[in-house]
């Protein structure tokens, strides 16, 4: 975070991957000056969202500004990732996963 601060020109980084909410220990680890802001969402809210997110086609605008955030060593296994994943939907015609329960 140091290194991104500084490249950047910023004096706080905030960091919001969804992943380091389920292991703050590691990141307090990681970062012991780390401060914490929790945000609270309407499920409904999040299932939209959700689902507009999984259902809308690329947009290339919103994912390059964000893609010069990602460390290069973890390109080649996210692209993998990502184009095996393309490719079994348009092999097998699956569409992208639908949501359990009922619609609101």
């Amino acid at each position: 975070m140091t290194r991104v601060a500084r490249r950047e020109g910023l004096d706080v980084v905030v960091e919001k991957t969804c992943a380091n909410s389920l292991r703050v220990g590691f990141v307090d680890q990681v970062v012991p000056d780390a401060r914490y802001l929790f945000l609270g969402r309407d499920g409904v809210d999040v299932v939209a969202s959700a689902m507009k997110c999984w259902t809308n086609p690329i947009d290339l605008g919103y994912i390059f500004p964000k893609a010069r955030f990602v460390p290069w060593r973890d390109v080649p296994y996210y692209g993998a990732r990502y184009l095996a994943n393309r490719l079994y939907h348009l092999v097998s015609g699956k569409e992208t996963p639908g949501l359990l329960g009922t619609p609101f």
